[in-house]
């Protein structure tokens, strides 16, 4: 078996051998030439996986470690049987990790000056990655706001109770790209209040803010 990677994602070395011959090129670099004799792909978003890419070749399997597979044309590898998998939520730790190490910053410069028990933050988005961002600013103390209507039986407060409360601390939102439109209603409200001192955002497509 021979397996095309991307010679960006971490820890693949020494582990693919198991499965067959390896051959790690730079994402935005793979062509159909290096893929002709492939039998998988295992890619990032910078690798457009089409009809471009893998018309008369071996493929038959297109792993991505991505969350989402806007790079990939799903349509087109089931019409020709070639089978497909991404990695929805494999950020959500690291997400956690870095929102709680941010915070934990602002409170060391001095950035924030009330102790975390006194501080309130909005959570947009309370998906898969937001509850465990709800989590852990929850350990650290704080009290937290999740609103995301689009999951209206997870919402608690509405759109504008988040945006009130969220002083000092501000917003940490984690939006799916047909989610930007509720982000800039939400800020809106926020900026109306004057009461948001930090905005902290992570996603695969968009960072909100710092």
């Amino acid at each position: 078996m021979l397996l095309v990677i991307d010679d960006k994602i971490p820890f693949m070395r020494g582990q693919a051998e198991r499965l067959g011959r390896a051959v790690y090129l730079p994402g935005a670099e793979i062509g159909p030439r290096d893929v002709a004799e492939a039998d998988a792909l295992i890619v990032r978003t910078r690798t457009k996986i089409d009809k471009r890419l893998l018309d008369g070749s071996r493929v038959r399997f297109v792993a991505t470690a991505t969350i989402g597979t806007d790079h990939i044309d799903t349509a087109y590898l089931d019409s020709q049987g070639i089978g497909w998998a991404s990695a929805p939520g494999c950020n959500a730790g690291s997400v956690a990790q870095y929102v709680a190490c941010t915070l934990a910053v602002l409170w060391q410069e001095g950035v924030l000056t009330m102790p975390p028990e006194k501080c309130t933050v909005g959570v947009v988005g309370v998906g898969h990655v937001g509850k465990r961002v709800c989590e852990a600013v929850r350990r650290m103390g704080c009290r937290v706001l999740e609103c995301d209507p689009p999951r209206a039986e997870a919402c608690r407060g509405g759109r504008g109770d988040a945006a009130r409360a969220a002083h000092p601390c501000g917003q940490i939102c984690h939006l799916p790209h047909g989610r930007r439109r509720l982000f800039r209603r939400f800020e809106k409200e926020a900026r109306l209040y004057q009461r948001c001192s930090w905005r902290g955002g992570r996603h695969r497509r968009a960072r909100c803010g710092d």
